[in-house]
């Protein structure tokens, strides 16, 4: 760096000295920092992407495996939900058919989808319209968690169940009465032609 003298004119130089290996040192170990906490968080941003993944992804596995099952004729698979007792949740009365039951989804038994599923509605916070619906409710918010839960998918194959029980039933009743109707005719025709050789 020049200095001046008097007059305004250079007449010399500042030279500082520094020990450049402590710099380089510095720089070195500052590097050094940087790349051991950029691998640190590359690994704690994969460790929680896949945290994230395997909370969303499980229950997916699970409701895939249940449809598989259910799609090769298994109706009895259920996915697993919470477990609760609305009414002890939600002042209802004994009046409801879902009254001290465990394992409810009441918003389809009684609430308000039931009407979709040709059932009354009796949920008390539904018919003093406290709720517009049950997506409201504290005992809906227990329950459905996650998109997977909100589907019913249990209510649906209960509902698959039974009707796959009632067109059981049906056809049994139709072999029945085929079987029967199937006498009758060997019996009509053994007096048919009975009829007609007695006419011979």
């Amino acid at each position: 760096m020049p200095f001046k003298d008097y007059k305004g004119e250079i007449s010399g130089y500042f030279k500082a000295v520094f020990n450049r290996s402590q710099i380089v040192n510095k720089l070195n170990i500052l590097a050094r920092n940087v790349v051991i906490f950029a691998v640190i968080g590359i690994i704690l941003t994969c460790f929680i992407v896949f945290l994230v993944a395997k909370k969303i992804f499980n229950p997916l596995e699970k409701f895939e495996s249940m449809f598989a099952a259910l799609a090769l004729g298994n109706l009895n698979v259920y996915y697993p939900i919470k477990t609760v007792n609305c009414s002890e949740i939600i002042d209802c009365k004994e009046d409801c058919p879902d009254f001290a039951h465990n394992n409810v989804t009441c918003w389809f038994d009684v609430g308000s989808y039931a009407p979709e599923f040709g059932k009354e509605v009796h949920c008390p916070k539904i018919k003093t319209e406290e709720y517009d619906d049950c997506t409201e409710c504290e005992v809906y918010k227990q329950v459905n968690k996650n998109e997977i839960e909100k589907l019913g998918a249990n209510e649906r194959a209960e509902e698959v169940a039974a009707s796959s029980e009632e067109q059981a039933a049906s056809t049994k009743i139709i072999v029945e009465s085929a079987e029967q109707l199937v006498t009758i005719v060997i019996k009509l025709n053994k007096i048919i032609s009975n009829f007609n050789f007695d006419q011979d």
